[in-house]
């Protein structure tokens, strides 16, 4: 999916963010989706743009570690869970915590770059089993 035309040219991050997010929408379930970039502290991990059930939340800042964003980000790769209470456990990640009302079923987390870099990670959650696929990894 190409999300640059949906922000065309947008300069407000939140705008770029709400454009990404309106994209993702049209071609897949997203009842809660994020955008995670990477803090001053390389440990830490701001969460600049939460949707939940339709609701923008504000924006947090947690520590990366045992995160899914910080798993991709680690990774360089993106990570699909079909089940997610299985799939987590399988990625060797501990208990999440939950920031949102939504009981994700499944998750899709993807890398977000800068010149190939990764800068942090972007992601849509379903509260529906088995909603994402390898084809919504493209």
């Amino acid at each position: 999916m190409e999300v640059g035309r949906s922000v065309g040219g947008a300069v407000d991050p939140t705008d770029v963010f709400r454009g990404v997010y309106r994209s993702v929408t049209s071609v897949m379930d997203a009842d809660a989706f994020y955008v995670a970039t990477l803090g001053r502290d390389p440990e830490q991990l701001r969460y600049r743009f939460l949707v939940d059930d339709r609701r923008e939340l504000e924006p947090v800042e947690r520590v990366k570690s045992g995160t899914l964003a910080g798993a991709c980000i680690e990774r360089k790769r993106p990570l699909l869970l079909r089940d997610t209470e299985r799939d987590r456990r399988a990625l060797g990640l501990t208990d999440r915590s939950a920031w949102g009302t939504v009981q994700e079923k499944s998750i899709i987390v993807a890398p977000l770059r800068l010149r190939g870099a990764v800068i942090g990670a972007i992601s849509a959650q379903s509260a529906r089993a088995s909603a994402y696929d390898d084809s919504d990894l493209d």
